[in-house]
């Protein structure tokens, strides 16, 4: 029987471990196939994938995309994670994410009672 786990995720995102660890984890625990999906981010996946041939486990290069304005998640399996264009927009996701995330720190930092601008 193939032991399969299809959504693991690595410290690229929101995981504790390397890519190479998990799939050292997988093969001690005799699971065969694993797919890294880590939180819109393919940074862990060509190490997943050299684990994969070291330890004897097949490893799927996937992602779990975030859909933020629906709340949901969606799963990609099998996906060119060396594609230019994934590349791009994920990492103009990433730029807009820590931008979003910086007005928030500043607005909090304001309702707290912190004389601070955006321009700071």
């Amino acid at each position: 029987m193939n032991t399969i786990d299809l959504q693991i995720q690595s410290k690229a995102s929101d995981g504790v471990h390397p890519p190479r660890e998990l799939i050292r984890m997988a093969k001690e625990r005799s699971i065969e196939t694993v797919s890294l999906t880590d939180h819109d981010t393919v940074a862990g996946v060509s190490e997943a994938l050299q684990a994969g041939e070291e330890f004897g486990v097949r490893v799927i290069p996937g992602i779990e995309i975030s859909v933020e304005d629906k709340g949901v998640h969606i799963l990609g399996y099998g996906i060119d994670y060396q594609s230019s264009i994934l590349n791009e927009r994920l990492l103009t996701v990433a730029k807009n994410s820590r931008f979003e995330a910086a007005q928030k720190i500043v607005e909090n930092l304001k309702k707290a009672g912190f004389r601070v601008e955006w321009e700071d």
